[in-house]
């Protein structure tokens, strides 16, 4: 397993574990219907399992694959998608939920990604109105 991996398979179980016990404080259920911590709490749970199954699985590989070597300069890209999600996530805690989620999601389509501006526009676009369709109107969970 290459270090760039680790390294973003460990800062996602970092960020699933945070956001788990941020949804302890919110009520599972709100009636009949799901409540504002079901769904962080069942993502970040599966989060976490599918993380540790990956290490697992790359650990009981490893005596039988030599050890891959990786360019320094090939861990930059995941550092700076972690660091802009963890941006994001600060910047969601002064109001909106969607303004900084699609700039990270923007900056890494565009950035990392090399898609033109804009391809990671449109995307971006398409998948912040879903996002606001499934959360803010059907699930009625607020979103600023």
């Amino acid at each position: 397993m290459k270090l760039s991996e680790l390294i973003f398979i460990g800062g996602l179980a970092i960020f699933a574990a945070v956001t788990f016990v941020g949804s302890l404080d919110m009520p599972f259920t709100s009636g009949l219907t799901f409540g504002p911590g079901f769904l962080p709490s069942i993502m970040s749970v599966a989060v976490i399992a599918i993380a540790g199954l990956i290490i697992i699985r790359n650990l009981l590989r490893a005596g039988s694959n030599p050890p891959e070597t990786q360019p320094a300069r090939d861990v930059w890209p995941v550092v700076i998608a972690t660091a802009l999600i963890a941006a994001a996530v600060l910047a969601e805690t002064l109001g909106s939920l969607l303004l900084p989620l699609g700039l990270c999601m923007f900056i890494v389509t565009w950035h990392l990604l090399k898609r033109s501006w804009i391809v990671s526009g449109v995307s971006t676009l398409v998948t912040l109105v879903v996002i606001y369709i499934i959360f803010g109107l059907w699930l009625q969970i607020p979103l600023s």
